[in-house]
């Protein structure tokens, strides 16, 4: 078995990177469906609308990050512009959406953390 170049997410918030990103997940939302009747028990499934959610963990630096935008997108429902692009292959998702209510964490022996989520189109990586 061949030895494999394995690929890496980067986010772009309003066009800049997010350097302080720990994680970047994309999940997908939107799954069919089930139709069952008394005939074919299984039939096939409804199409229903497909969004995007893509969750963000990111560590807060003292000045310069993310967290004071997403606070003020999210109390303003304003849209952002995002770009998810997997850094080995060059393929990227570019959309438009929303910050859900950003998360605030810290600890005495841990590093500030920010957790936020922003909602948006579903595309696939081109």
């Amino acid at each position: 078995m061949a030895l494999q170049v394995y690929d890496r997410a980067f986010l772009y918030i309003g066009g800049q990177l997010a350097v302080e990103a720990e994680s970047v997940e994309v999940e997908f939302q939107g799954d069919p469906l089930p139709v069952a009747t008394i005939v074919k028990d299984f039939a096939g499934v409804t199409p229903t609308p497909k969004s995007a959610k893509v969750n963000v963990s990111e560590f807060v630096p003292t000045q310069g990050t993310n967290l004071d935008d997403a606070i003020k997108y999210f109390l303003a429902t304003k849209k952002v512009q995002i770009a998810v692009q997997r850094g080995g292959s060059g393929k990227i998702i570019k959309a438009e959406g929303f910050f859900t209510a950003p998360k605030i964490s810290s600890g005495a022996s841990d590093h500030t953390k920010a957790t936020y989520s922003i909602l948006c189109e579903a595309k696939p990586f081109q």
